[in-house]
């Protein structure tokens, strides 16, 4: 089911009916504390007692529908959660840097080798036994791209992986 949703959040767009200036204004900072409060009553969460620490500025303003971020957030943050640990932090931040807004996950987590680190965002990429369908970080990369966005990973084997999303900052004052 969420898989269908993902294809129709791609496939709307290649019509080609909107443009970056119809969509409205979304504050990144908002929908971090509002998925981070949402998360700590995950099963999977609770379970492993994993933290979450966010940072974010105030103007974080980008042009994204609030849905589409919120499934880019979820992909992201899903795979550090299945990824860490027992008592890890996942830190969340949101910062203003010249004309973009930068998002960072990082997570304490097992990390990616290097070996596959170029292949996690291929459409049916998944390290997940028998878990998912490998499409979690593909969408995100089509929803990057999509929103003239850029998203980088680095990764140290049993150190952690941070995830880094940019996308251009909107001069719109909410």
């Amino acid at each position: 089911s969420g898989d269908a949703e993902q294809l129709k959040i791609l496939y709307k767009k290649k019509s080609g009916e909107n443009l970056l200036t119809d969509i409205p204004a979304l504050d990144i900072s908002k929908e971090i504390h509002l998925l981070t409060d949402e998360l700590t009553s995950d099963p999977e969460v609770a379970l492993k007692k994993i933290s979450f620490q966010s940072e974010t500025s105030a103007d974080c303003i980008v042009r994204i529908p609030s849905p589409v971020m919120g499934r880019l957030l979820e992909n992201v943050i899903g795979n550090s959660i299945q990824a860490s640990g027992a008592n890890s932090i996942i830190k969340l931040s949101a910062l203003v840097k010249e004309e973009s807004v930068i998002l960072k996950v990082e997570d304490q987590g097992i990390g990616i080798s290097q070996e596959i680190q170029h292949k996690i965002f291929e459409p049916d990429f998944s390290t997940k036994a028998n878990k998912g369908t490998g499409l979690g970080l593909f969408v995100v990369k089509q929803i990057c791209e999509q929103y003239k966005g850029q998203i980088t990973v680095e990764s140290k084997l049993n150190i952690g992986t941070t995830f880094q999303i940019s996308f251009p900052k909107c001069e719109v004052n909410l």
